[in-house]
């Protein structure tokens, strides 16, 4: 399978590197910073070197790697709040046992315990807090699911959501948000 990849023209611009099983452990998370560090140090074209606009709402997981808790951050779209943030692509599999809805915008505000959180989220936690990233956008706690207006807007911004993020994870390999990807 690999032996088309050599012999294609564009095998001149595609390094191979090993390929990580264990996605979860301390190897994989190496691997992942160095590829990152690699990437801001020597792709010109890159776009990671400026800090990109953040979306509407992102999850404020802060910085301490140890805290329990996240919070929904609402940006200042007058200040142009600007920052890295990790974008989180996954099936949904089905009902979300948390979304973000009109009613329930205050409370994720105030903080939500991390334990309550479906593994694909979780996941997407550990990887963002793994390349030292303060916010994360995940398009059912992002998006306020019960405004048809709020809901189209966001929608719409979604390319730009995943263009402009530090780091996407495609967790293409769950069915459902409570498999988890790790």
């Amino acid at each position: 399978m690999i032996n088309w990849i050599l012999d294609s023209p564009i095998a001149d611009f595609i390094p191979l590197r090993s390929v990580v099983t264990d996605v979860s452990g301390e190897v994989a998370s190496k691997a992942a910073q160095s590829w990152m560090f690699e990437c801001n140090r020597t792709h010109k074209r890159c776009h990671y070197k400026d800090n990109p606009l953040l979306p509407s709402r992102v999850l404020d997981i802060g910085l301490d790697q140890s805290s329990s808790t996240i919070k929904l951050h609402v940006t200042d779209k007058a200040r142009k709040e600007r920052g890295p943030y990790l974008a989180l692509s996954y099936c949904w599999g089905g009902p979300q046992p948390i979304i973000t809805i009109k009613s329930s915008i205050e409370k994720l505000k105030s903080g939500l315990a991390i334990s309550t959180l479906p593994q694909t989220i979780k996941d997407a936690i550990e990887v963002t807090r793994w390349f030292g990233l303060r916010f994360l956008w995940i398009d059912s706690l992002c998006i306020i699911q019960d405004d048809i207006v709020d809901k189209e807007s966001e929608i719409q911004n979604m390319g730009q959501i995943y263009k402009h993020s530090t780091i996407t994870i495609a967790a293409s390999a769950s069915s459902t948000v409570t498999h988890g990807f790790l």
